[in-house]
This record gives C-alpha cells, structure tokens and sequence, in this order.
C-alpha cells in the first residue's frame, strides 16, 4: 500500500541515486541532475502532502516558529523595495519571490505530514537502513570517482575546476562540496545502528572530497554525537576536544589556511549591499532585504561585471552560506525567525535523545546540515534539502509526542 511514509522513503532513496530521468517521446526529459531531482522532490512532496491531508484533514501541531517565519514570508512580498518591470504589457513586481514562497510552502508542507504521521519502530528502522545504504552507496561512487573510473559522468572542462581539490569526486551532486556536506548526514546513522565498516567508507569519501566545509561539518556531528551520548563516548570526546585544545594552542596560527574559494568576499559584500543598498542614496534594508529570491537576481546583476564584451568578474549565484543568502533575502527579522526555529527544533530535541538513541542520530544530522549550510547552499539543492525537511520534520514528530512514548 502506498502511503505517506512510503513516499518519503522513496524519495530517501530516488533523490540521491538519480542522475535523470526520460519519458521521451511523451513528454517530459530531465538530464541535468539538479534539474531532475529538484522535479522528483517536489513531486513527491505534493503527492506525500496530497495523500496525507486526504486521510487525514487535520494536523496535530504546527510549531509557533514555522508559524511566525511562513508568515514573515507571506509578509515579506508585500514589503518594499519592489522592483517593477514590464512584462506582457503590465507592470510585475519582483516576479522571482514567488517561486521561493512556494518552495517554502511546499516544504513547509512535506514538514508537516512527516511531524503528523506515525513513525513505528518498524518504521524507523527502516528509514535508518535506507538513509544507511544510500549512503554508503554514494560514499562507494565517489571513491570509485577518486580513481577516474567512473563511465556515466565526465568532468566539464571549465576553468573554475581547474583549481577545485577533486573536482571529479561529485556523486551524483554534480560538484564536490555538496557530494561532501551529503555524506555528513548519514553519518549519525551509521554509528547509532553499528555499521562500523559504511562509517570508516563515508569518512574515507568525506577525506577524499577536501572540502573544509565538509570537514568542520563531520567534526562538528562527531563531538556533537559523543557529547550528548552518555558513557564512554563522553569521555572520549572531552579527551578528543582537550588533544585538539592543544594542538590549536602549540600550532602556528599563521600556518592555518582556510580555503574559502572567494566565499568571504561575496559575504562581505552581501553585508555591505543590505546595510547601505547601491540601488538608492542614503537606503538600508537590514531589518527585511531585498525579498525572496532576490539573491540571485539583483546581487548577480549588481556584481557581475563586463569589459569589451568579456566577463571580467562573476558574481555566485548563490552566496554559499544560507544564512547569508536569507539575511540578503530577509534582512535581520527573516534570519532572526530562521535560527529560531532552528534552535527551537535543537533544544526541544535533547531531553528525547537520553532516552533514545535514535533521535541522538537524527539530531546530530540535522545539526550537521545546519553546520553545512553555513559554507554552501545545501537548502536549494536536492537531496540535501529533502533529507533536512525530514530530519527536522523526525525531530518536530518526536516534540509532538511529548511524553507519551
């Protein structure tokens, strides 16, 4: 029988492992992976909502933070500045926000009937082995990529990868930094169910992927994990953090190199455009940005320089840090809403995972997640952002049942 639980099941697996997907000569082609997943998850998303809200009408709970950012958003569409154009002989304004109100419903959405539905042991030991083995799977692709071996993706030849530490090592992600933050959040799942030999493969693809992003972000789910986890795993983080002390203490800070790819100049000038906006005289919009989605349109345009008809200077068309990007979008209010709910969903958490170590696991990842958005964009891409609405929708599932269980 198919039902909600199956659905997100399906796409644990689907939005992972997929490259494209055909329906040629029907009607529908997708061969850009990020093109194909992005339609896979939000198809099922909406058929997962769709199934759940016909039998079941009403949800239980909406946490107060989901509440208070949604409406923000809503809000937010019809704060200024907005920028009008023509188009088809009227006048639209800001037409980019509207697709990014509706990917935050959608998934808003797909929150709710994961926090609603019933997640039986059964269940939930399911959705573990899944999240384990697609996992796994993936860390295997991307080692097999690290020898040149792989015969169904071929490397672009574009400049910027010249200088990108393994460029070929992508998964299925099509760039190696978010094949590196995926493989942070089947991590806790590994070590909560003792699946020693995927933990020593995942690290071994984190480790061959070189991204700093993704190893503050595996550290970071480790101390998190063996903090909240009583006993000797305590112990052996105190240790781990006390020996890390130490050496950061000893080492030479100027030998410590971070490499942010350009990533701190692009921050610097989100903060600068939103305290002072280059498009009006003496203008801030640091309490609401410039609107959803605006990011990519306005901070590309204003940024993004040409000379005799060649590109001197490209702005990303993602800041690389979420919270970044919805400071830009949102302005202080939207961030401040955004890591409210973040936190709530965290502090909540913890008394549950003391009793059970499933939730200590689902946690960590989401935590990780979080740590990860902070040096990529990994809530505008699939699977990343998938698997986050589901961890978070996991965590608000257990809130929900309070003391009951």
């Amino acid at each position: 029988m198919i039902t909600p639980q199956f659905l997100i099941l399906l796409g644990l697996i689907v939005l992972p492992l997929c490259l494209g997907f055909s329906f040629s000569p029907v009607f529908l082609d997708a061969v850009d992976p990020r093109n194909a997943k992005d339609f896979l998850s939000v198809l099922i998303s909406l058929l997962a909502t769709g199934m759940f809200f016909r039998c079941h009408p009403k949800v239980s709970r909406v946490p107060l933070p989901l509440l208070l950012l949604l409406g923000f958003c809503v809000i937010r569409c019809f704060l200024t500045p907005l920028f009008s154009f023509p188009l088809l002989n009227t006048s639209e304004d800001s037409i980019w926000q509207y697709r990014a109100l509706s990917y935050c419903f959608i998934f808003s959405l797909l929150f709710l009937v994961v926090s609603n539905v019933c997640w039986s042991s059964r269940l939930l030991k399911r959705l573990f082995t899944t999240v384990c083995w697609v996992g796994f799977l993936t860390a295997v692709y991307c080692i097999i990529q690290w020898f040149h071996l792989d015969q169904w993706q071929t490397l672009l030849p574009r400049e910027d990868l010249r200088y990108t530490p393994s460029p070929q090592v992508v998964g299925t992600m099509t760039h190696v930094t978010l094949a590196a933050a995926f493989l942070i959040i089947p991590l806790p799942f590994m070590i909560q169910t003792r699946r020693w030999l995927q933990v020593v493969t995942v690290l071994i693809a984190i480790y061959l992927c070189h991204s700093d992003v993704a190893y503050g972000g595996a550290i970071f789910v480790l101390l998190c994990y063996g903090l909240l986890k009583r006993g000797w795993w305590r112990r052996l983080t105190f240790g781990a953090i006390s020996v890390g002390v130490f050496i950061l203490l000893v080492s030479p800070w100027n030998k410590i190199r971070i490499q942010d790819s350009g990533r701190f100049s692009i921050w610097k000038q989100v903060w600068s455009d939103v305290i002072k906006t280059p498009l009006e005289n003496n203008k801030t919009y640091f309490l609401t940005g410039y609107g959803l989605g605006s990011y990519r349109y306005l901070f590309t345009s204003l940024h993004t320089t040409t000379v005799t008809n060649k590109i001197k200077k490209i702005a990303f068309n993602k800041a690389h840090n979420e919270y970044v990007e919805w400071f830009y979008n949102t302005g202080a209010i939207g961030t401040a809403l955004l890591l409210f709910f973040i936190f709530y969903l965290i502090t909540k958490t913890i008394p549950y995972t003391i009793i059970d170590e499933r939730y200590l696991a689902i946690l960590c990842a989401f935590i990780g997640v979080c740590v990860c958005a902070g040096g990529t964009f990994v809530w505008q891409i699939e699977p990343h952002r998938f698997f986050t609405v589901v961890l978070a929708g996991l965590i608000q599932n257990r809130i929900n049942q309070g003391e009951k269980v």
